[in-house]
């Protein structure tokens, strides 16, 4: 017989001789303590009154406990130690945090268990996923993996970090990049890292949105990541029925073209040129304005890393060192001019890349520098009269450069769509996005801007 069990909600530090029965909804790996002193794993419970609770055990206890709760499944857990949660790691509303240790008595329950249903997270939709203003905005997601790239090092903010990207699905057929970044990559991703099947199914909590390449999404701090988790079958069913679709999607990669959902485009929440200018820094703006080209003796293509997309020396598909990356890749032609911006308020010259400056200009690098190499023209003024009055979203980024000079600007345009044209015969001011006309697409991203400030 137990004793009688006592809510979450009421257990405090003063609390004695308690048992609660909790279902457990998160389950971290164990990782190092920021000063790298101590191990410790996080979970997360939840009770019938589905009040959640988070606990944490440490080492050597992780080790040496022989009852370590599982995911979904459920526990009387009695006699824990009752902390103030830390506020810079509290992830739930409830106050207190449990300390598990080998002390600490924890029986799994068959008989009489707390619905699983408790513990399933509500997964968010892929179409209902929008940017937020607010970083700390996260979602739930379940999806399957259909491809990732080799991990790489990426210069931040805060450093050099590690990063591996995955691209995944689910039955909405909207693909989506996750980033799985330092620790989380390397604990709570270890298991999808390691795995050998083909579109493993993943269960992502706690995700950061991120406006990258489009809307992504980014597995940071207490992320948790479980491949194949023991939720219903419904997604597994979909990965079965839709086999065929799924093997030729990874076969034409059609989701590295990073086209952005048309969503992310303001209607009205854009910036003047001159405020833009004033305001953005390492973030990203959005601007309405016309574009032409004002510098004829500009090149309209440079040659490129592969791997980092930096400028570089060389021939084309030579083979070089990655400066950055540090490994062996080859030359690549790049597409690249600088366009200008203009709107009542100022001008703005920004530097364009990749296909979205071809989709503008009507040629290719390789056709660009073919045209040099013969001392032709680039027929800057037909360009113009086709740009001529159309009015542009434009997602610009602007980037600090230290110079001998001092510190300058430079802009890139990130993302480019057409802004409809407001009609003659209406009143109507309000502005819409139409198919973009040089893209091919709604919106197209730069990947070259993506990743590069030359």
């Amino acid at each position: 017989m137990h004793r009688a069990l006592v809510p979450v909600s009421e257990i405090t530090p003063s609390t004695k001789n308690w048992t609660a029965k909790v279902l457990v909804i998160q389950k971290l790996n164990p990782r190092q303590s920021r000063a790298g002193s101590k191990k410790y794993q996080r979970f997360l419970f939840i009770d019938k009154d589905e009040t959640k609770l988070q606990a944490i055990a440490y080492s050597p206890d992780i080790d040496l406990m022989q009852n370590i709760p599982q995911l979904l499944e459920t526990y009387y857990i009695s006699n824990a130690k009752v902390t103030v949660v830390d506020p810079r790691f509290q992830v739930v509303p409830h106050m207190y945090q449990w300390i598990i240790n080998r002390r600490t008595a924890i029986k799994h329950v068959n008989d009489d268990a707390l619905p699983r249903e408790f513990g399933i997270p509500h997964f968010a939709r892929f179409v209902d996923i929008l940017p937020s203003e607010d970083s700390d905005t996260l979602v739930d997601i379940i999806a399957i993996v259909i491809d990732k790239v080799e991990q790489r090092l990426v210069n931040t903010r805060y450093g050099v970090s590690t990063v591996q990207e995955f691209f995944v699905i689910n039955e909405e057929r909207m693909p989506m990049m996750l980033s799985l970044w330092n620790n989380v990559l390397f604990i709570e991703g270890q298991d999808l890292v390691a795995t050998s099947e083909k579109m493993p199914i993943i269960a992502a909590t706690r995700i950061n949105i991120v406006d990258y390449n489009g809307i992504s999404l980014a597995a940071r701090g207490f992320a948790s990541i479980v491949v194949n988790p023991p939720y219903p079958q419904t997604l597994r069913d979909w990965r079965s029925r839709n086999h065929t679709y799924l093997t030729q999607l990874v076969e034409e990669k059609k989701y590295l073209k990073r086209h952005v959902s048309q969503s992310i485009v303001p209607q009205s929440n854009y910036s003047s040129i001159v405020n833009a200018i004033a305001t953005i820094t390492d973030d990203k703006k959005w601007i309405k304005a016309t574009a032409k080209i004002t510098d004829y003796e500009q090149s309209f293509w440079c040659m490129g890393c592969n791997k980092c997309l930096g400028r570089t020396t060389g021939e084309y598909e030579w083979n070089i060192m990655c400066n950055f990356y540090h490994i062996e890749t080859i030359t690549k032609l790049r597409t690249r001019f600088t366009i200008t911006f203009s709107d009542n308020t100022a001008q703005l010259d920004a530097s364009i890349f990749g296909e979205t400056a071809e989709k503008i200009l009507g040629l290719s690098a390789m056709e660009l520098m073919n045209k040099e190499e013969k001392n032709k023209v680039l027929d800057c003024d037909t360009i113009n009269e086709r740009l001529n009055g159309q009015q542009f979203f434009a997602q610009i980024r602007k980037k600090e450069i230290n110079t001998r000079y001092g510190i300058d600007y430079r802009y890139n345009v990130f993302a480019l769509v057409e802004a409809e044209q407001p009609s003659t015969h209406s009143s109507s001011h309000t502005s819409s996005c139409t198919s973009c006309c040089i893209a091919g697409s709604s919106i197209t991203i730069n990947d070259d801007a993506a990743g590069s400030s030359t």
